[in-house]
C-alpha cells in the first residue's frame, strides 16, 4: 500500500492489485475526517472499492479487503466499509471477510453545497464495527 499524503494523518492508502501492465483493482483507505464524523480516531474506512469487469467474480475484491484487515489492524482499531444498500456484490465481499451491518445511513449536503456532502447515520442495528483480522 502506498501512501498518498492526501491527509494531515497520513494515514490515506491505496491498495492497487494489478495483472501484468492492467489495473485490476483498487481499495482507498481513509481516516477520519469530516465526512466520516461518526469515526474515532483510529478508525479506518475502506472504501472506495473496485474491480475491473473482467477480474470480477474471480475473489480479488475479498483478497484486498483481507490485506487491508491483516496489514492495518490495531487493538481498539474498528474499521468500516460503507456500501450502498443495493451493492449486492459489495455487500457479499464485505460479509465473507466477517463485517456485518451496523448502521442504516445516508448523504447529506447542508446548505445544498455539494462540496459539503457527509455521511449521516440514520439508525442504528449494532454498537460496533470491529472486524478481527
Amino acid at each position: 500500500m502506498k501512501p498518498l499524503r492526501l491527509f494531515a494523518a497520513h494515514r490515506y492508502r491505496m491498495l492497487t492489485i494489478r495483472h501484468d501492465s492492467e489495473l485490476a483493482h483498487y481499495s482507498g483507505l481513509t481516516p477520519r475526517f469530516w465526512r466520516f464524523p461518526f469515526m474515532d480516531d483510529r478508525d479506518l474506512q475502506i472504501g472506495d472499492t473496485w474491480t475491473a469487469p473482467r477480474y470480477r467474480g474471480q475473489g480479488i475484491a475479498l483478497r484486498a479487503l483481507r490485506i487491508i484487515l491483516k496489514t492495518e489492524y490495531q487493538p481498539g482499531r474498528r474499521f468500516w466499509y460503507i456500501v450502498d444498500a443495493h451493492n449486492s456484490q459489495s455487500i457479499r465481499v464485505a460479509e465473507k471477510a466477517g463485517f456485518e451491518p451496523i448502521a442504516d445511513g445516508t448523504t447529506i449536503t447542508p446548505l445544498n453545497i455539494p462540496m459539503l456532502w457527509r455521511y449521516a447515520i440514520l439508525s442504528h442495528r449494532r454498537t460496533s464495527a470491529a472486524v478481527s483480522a
